[in-house]
């Protein structure tokens, strides 16, 4: 069942093992990382300007990075809302190297554990893939336990291989009572 299981004491005697980071202290090789926000509070730019500071080797939000190659999912926004923001984001840092991020724009895409498992072919190609958003790829309902089980199931093919995953996330709108922001995440508790 298990590969190996550890005592605390067996770990204790191991060498602490740093872990090998692509965005200094935020996000490690082979994690599934999940970003989320409010609507329109701009977690598409993040993620595009995420994609390049990774892509150049360059400081994201002040924490270092590791030049990596990155593939951008989208499944949010036009082709041509996409490659204005793009645009406008290089035009504001001309230190960006473009050619190790790649875009595709992909409105219907499912992470079915098939699809999962035709994404983890990438690996020998990107070490980072972004997905925008997790709404768009989920097959099934974010408020169910068993969708979002297979949804992290789908990217386990990633992960096995190395694969950095980021994906975006909406939060509820806030209703009539308000809500601590810890609150209004949306979908099951599964995601996170």
């Amino acid at each position: 069942m298990f590969d190996h299981v550890w005592s605390l004491s067996d770990l204790r005697n191991q060498p602490v093992m740093e872990p090998t980071w692509l965005i200094d202290g935020w996000v490690g090789h082979g994690d599934a990382v999940l970003l989320y926000g409010e609507w329109g509070s701009g977690k598409t730019y993040v993620l595009m300007h995420m994609a390049l500071c990774l892509g150049s080797g360059t400081f994201f939000f002040g924490a270092k990075t590791q030049q990596v190659r990155v593939l951008y999912i989208d499944q949010e926004q036009s082709f041509a809302n996409a490659n204005y923001r793009f645009n406008l984001l290089m035009a504001g840092s001309p230190h960006f190297h473009d050619s190790l991020v790649h875009y595709v724009n992909q409105p219907n895409l499912l992470l079915t554990p098939k699809q999962g498992q035709q994404l983890g072919t990438l690996a020998d190609r990107y070490d980072v893939i972004i997905i925008d958003s997790l709404r768009s790829v989920l097959d099934g309902d974010e408020n169910r336990a068993q969708d979002i089980r297979a949804l992290w199931s789908a990217l386990l093919h990633l992960k096995k291989a190395g694969v950095t995953t980021v994906l975006t996330h909406h939060m509820n709108k806030e209703g009539a009572t308000p809500q601590s922001l810890r609150n209004r995440a949306s979908g099951n508790t599964d995601l996170g």
